[in-house]
């Protein structure tokens, strides 16, 4: 698990550096990357998140994992909070679009949400 903790400060500093010191590169490399290589991005996160998952799931029970998802994911809502018109009109444009893009993301959370309900209170 320090292992992953390590590479996870090292990115958030790294990402943190490169915006603050060239974000106009910062831009057009994200641009490029999520434009032309989206299932790529796509293959890659999921493998990342099999792999990772495999460590952190070695050590750690679902409801722990699931109280750090909400301290997360709470972290990710303060940063978006300033941005509420951008994430409303992404909000409609998913919507307008359906769901079907975001399939493998709903699955996920709607299993971790019921194996956590089950580890709760039957497991």
């Amino acid at each position: 698990m320090k292992i992953l903790a390590v590479i996870l400060a090292i990115a958030v500093l790294a990402k943190i550096v490169i915006i603050i010191i060239t974000p106009g590169r910062y831009l057009k490399l994200t641009e490029k990357l999520l434009k032309n290589y989206q299932q790529q991005a796509m293959l890659i996160y999921s493998m990342l998140t099999i792999v990772v998952g495999l460590f952190v799931f070695a050590k750690l029970n679902i409801v722990d994992v699931a109280g750090v998802m909400l301290f997360t994911s709470l972290l990710i809502g303060i940063g978006l909070i300033p941005y509420t018109n951008a994430i409303l009109t992404l909000r409609d444009e998913v919507l307008a679009q359906g769901l079907g893009k975001a399939w493998l993301s709903l699955l996920l959370w709607l299993g971790i949400a019921l194996w956590v309900l089950y580890a709760v209170f039957w497991g």
